[in-house]
């Protein structure tokens, strides 16, 4: 039986894992149970006004001894594996990714004495959805038109976003667009100051963090904070929304580490790309709710691919619906096309970092169970597409791990409002 304890942030010590859900007094979740805590997402969580956590408790001593860990990657074997293709233990990159989330999920297990869920395999057959179908519509252009409800960004995130399509774009002219919005603005200053961003010093004003960070992050960051709330009012459960939400942002991390190492420059590029792949997804649940439930449960049960499901039941997918959408909120050709093809691997002739590093992104956030998808299975991961991105076997489970951490000290800025 798994034994926690009550702790003061101030004893709070990296590498503890979370046995309770970290809540606001709103009762807003800053950290899951299973999380694993590093000096980060204490710095935050103190800064969030949060006094007292729960975590595991393995006698006297924090840390679990190597016996403990061992027993409980047994426990947990069979039920991680079944997330990764078949044969991943022969190939050199997916062995150390699926060992990461084995790690990953006996932490979980000894924190909460809960096993991972089971995935279904894919049944192998081709998938038919009976759903009503929407009459005289014969391409996603059409259907998009169709719809009554679609997200909406901010004015002020529109214009930042026209606004850096200028080359000569100054700081004082972005700084006082975003100042428009209280809100966004005192969240902006928040997540700057975050362990993630690691800056060794407090910024206290916008033009001050646009100087720090670079327009292209302070972009990012109000982009993020829209889609965050977009996601709040989702035509779906809480939990749904909450899934979402932090499956995105943990592909959005997961895509950002992963090209940051031979393509710095495409860094926020690829965090923004990862943010909004799945951002179709709002457009569906606002508009085919009913139709939405059906499809999750087919394909939570038979493992089926989510764009084939998609296609037999609406004849679209969320991709096609997002890809539009990005286009409509004036995000640029490149980004735009790796929302539209983040579930295709994509030949050797047509792989492109951007759009490699989504596709591995996102399969990092399912493996590493960042959040919730729908889709729960690992897709294939061709070594060519690790290649271009410059991980080698031998880093990347150090790497994923990585990951992980960065995206819990993100996560307790991120609350869903």
């Amino acid at each position: 039986m798994t034994r926690s304890r009550a702790v003061s942030i101030d004893e709070a010590e990296e590498g503890m894992v979370v046995a309770g859900d970290v809540l606001t007094e709103g009762g807003q979740c800053l950290l899951p149970s299973g999380a694993i805590l590093t000096t980060g997402t204490i710095d935050a969580l103190r800064r969030r006004g949060i006094t007292e956590i729960i975590v595991a408790d393995s006698g006297t001593d924090p840390e679990y001894t190597e016996e403990e860990i061992l027993r409980a990657r047994e426990m947990c074997r069979d039920l991680v594996l079944e997330r990764f293709p078949p044969d991943s233990d022969k190939d050199p990159y997916l062995s150390e990714f699926a060992d990461a989330g084995l790690h990953l999920e006996a932490l979980r297990y000894l924190s909460t004495g809960k096993l991972p869920e089971r995935t279904a395999a894919s049944s192998g057959v081709q998938v038919s959805v009976k759903v009503e179908k929407i009459d005289q519509v014969v391409s996603p252009q059409e259907i998009l038109q169709k719809m009554k409800d679609l997200p909406v960004l901010p004015a002020v995130v529109i214009e930042v976003n026209r606004l850096l399509q200028r080359e000569d774009v100054l700081i004082e002219e972005v700084s006082a667009v975003v100042e428009k919005d209280s809100g966004l603005t005192a969240k902006i200053l928040r997540l700057a100051n975050s362990s993630y961003y690691g800056l060794s010093y407090h910024v206290d004003t916008l033009t001050r963090a646009i100087t720090v960070l670079g327009l292209t992050t302070i972009r990012n960051l109000a982009v993020t904070i829209a889609v965050q709330r977009l996601m709040g009012g989702l035509g779906a459960g809480k939990d749904e929304a909450i899934g979402l939400w932090e499956h995105s942002l943990g592909c959005a991390v997961a895509s950002k580490a992963l090209i940051s190492k031979r393509y710095p420059a495409l860094e926020e590029k690829a965090f923004i790309a990862g943010l909004l792949h799945d951002i179709g997804k709002l457009v569906l649940y606002q508009n085919f709710s009913k139709e939405m439930e059906e499809i999750g449960e087919i394909i939570r049960s038979t493992g089926a691919y989510e764009e084939e499901v998609e296609k037999s039941a609406l004849g679209f997918t969320h991709s096609d619906i997002g890809a539009l959408l990005a286009r409509k909120w004036h995000f640029p050709g490149e980004l735009t096309e790796s929302i539209r093809a983040h579930h295709e691997p994509g030949t050797v002739k047509e792989q492109e970092p951007l759009r490699t590093a989504v596709y591995i992104g996102d399969q990092v956030a399912r493996g590493l169970r960042l959040g919730r998808s729908v889709e729960t299975r690992v897709r294939p991961i061709p070594a060519e597409l690790w290649k271009l991105l410059d991980v080698a076997p031998g880093e990347l489970r150090e790497r994923l791990l990585g990951v992980y951490e960065a995206f819990s000290d993100l996560l307790v800025g991120w609350d869903l409002e």
